[in-house]
Order: C-alpha cells, then structure tokens, then sequence
C-alpha cells in the first residue's frame, strides 16, 4: 500500500513491481519477491496522482484494475487504486 509518494510515486512503483515477478528470486537489496497476483494499492484524492499511478501501472506491465470512489460527504472524495501482476 502506499500512502502517500512525495512527488516519487514512478520510483517507488518500479522498486515494489521489480519485487512482484518470480516466487522466490531475489532483489538486489536481498529481499524476497512476490508472488504472481501481487498487487500495489494507493490511495489518492487528486487527478494528477490518479493518472501517474495509472500511466506507471501500464509502463511496469501491471494490470490497472477498475478505481474504487470513497466519499463520506461531497467534499474530499478518495479513489483506491490497484494494479496487479498479471
């Protein structure tokens, strides 16, 4: 899940999605990765973060799935975003 990017969300998906691959190869930090069907979930509330997590999701060769709206009331609305290795 990331909750928030500071302007580095394609650097931070590159480093998750590198993790998703193969079950039990390796990263160079040594970490383990995923497993086929992983996924990387975000939260966003403006346009422009939709649209880059979306792009980046394409560009890693991750399936965007369909954006989940949340909104308690008319103001601040969420969208839950999910890509996932195919």
């Amino acid at each position: 899940f990331i909750g928030g990017h500071g302007g580095r969300l394609s650097e931070i998906m590159a480093r998750v999605a590198y993790r998703l691959p193969d079950a039990g190869s390796r990263c160079p930090d040594g970490l383990r990765t995923m497993t086929h069907g992983g996924v990387i979930v975000m939260n966003s509330v403006s346009e422009d973060s939709r649209k880059a997590f979306e792009a980046t999701a394409r560009e890693l060769g991750l399936t965007f799935r369909p954006v989940a709206h949340v909104a308690l009331d008319d103001y601040n609305p969420i969208d839950i975003l999910k890509a996932e290795k195919s």
